[in-house]
């Protein structure tokens, strides 16, 4: 519930920036009206916190002054009297500075909350989407395409050989071998694409409303940036790839990541460093 809110936030500024000032308002003419004896500071922590989450630290800052503002003439106007005519200038700069921390705060927890929600998306060597966040993005875009009858083709990337990389060369080798071709494959997809690591030296791809005929010329031009990369690199490997377009879904997305992993095996039987393509439709 709380992510949903945050999402709707950072969806909707305008939406943010007008109810933050109403608030602001809002929280100050109820101030007034209960007296300066009862204490309201908690109720302009709203404004602040819902502007700054949704805006940044500037809009914060805004906020916070005008907050600080409506306080002080909330109770200036309620009947509170002060011994020095400088006493109201101290109390708005003491409250601006209150809300300043807070500000601070919500943005430092701000960006904490997003580093750990990309750590939580992550595969910790590679960088690209790990599994659980994969499997999540392919569900919601196979659903998309399945409800608009789009395509969906899925790659499943093999390291031919990768176990003779680790003997040879040892395993931190083998590990700079994966960031290089996860890297290389994240580069060279669309934003629309998505590359996750399934595991050891295993990757796969999901294009969204990709057809065979686009899906072919997509996968052949990544695994010869692979073949390169890697050589380039002296690693002595290559890449056995299925590639499953699907016009007609199957009932689960296992299934279908069943039907690339199929097809890449087949590659690697037809000698490695292969590409099996195959179209899926009017499947009943």
């Amino acid at each position: 519930m709380f992510q949903n809110l945050i999402e709707f936030l950072q969806a909707r500024k305008g939406l943010v920036v007008l109810s933050s000032f109403v608030l602001v308002i809002f929280v100050g003419v109820v101030d007034f009206f209960t007296g300066y004896e009862l204490g309201f500071s908690i109720f302009y922590l709203l404004p602040v916190f819902i502007i700054t989450w949704g805006i940044g630290a500037f809009g914060g800052i805004i906020i916070s002054f005008l907050s600080a503002l409506s306080w002080t003439i909330a109770h200036t106007f309620s009947g509170l009297t002060y011994s020095s005519p400088f006493i109201p200038y101290w109390n708005i700069a003491i409250r601006m500075a209150y809300f300043f921390i807070v500000v601070i705060t919500i943005t430092q927890l701000k960006k904490a909350l997003y580093r750990e929600r990309e750590l939580a998306r992550k595969d910790s060597l590679t960088g690209v989407a790990n599994t659980k966040y994969f499997r999540e993005r392919s569900e919601v875009e196979i659903q998309r395409c399945r409800r608009h009858k789009r395509p969906v083709t899925l790659a499943y990337i093999d390291c031919d050989n990768f176990k003779s990389i680790n003997d040879s060369m040892g395993h931190k080798q083998g590990d700079v071998l994966l960031r290089l071709v996860a890297g290389a494959i994240e580069k060279n997809i669309r934003s629309t694409d998505l590359v996750g690591r399934l595991g050891g030296d295993e990757f796969i791809i999901i294009l969204p409303e990709s057809r065979i005929e686009s899906s072919k010329e997509v996968i052949s031009r990544i695994q010869s940036l692979l073949v390169d990369t890697a050589t380039q690199n002296n690693f002595q490997i290559t890449f056995s790839i299925g590639v499953a377009t699907f016009e007609s879904m199957l009932d689960s997305l296992d299934s279908m990541i069943q039907r690339a992993d199929e097809l890449m095996y087949e590659a690697k039987r037809q000698g490695k460093n292969n590409i099996q393509y195959k179209l899926f439709k009017d499947i009943s």
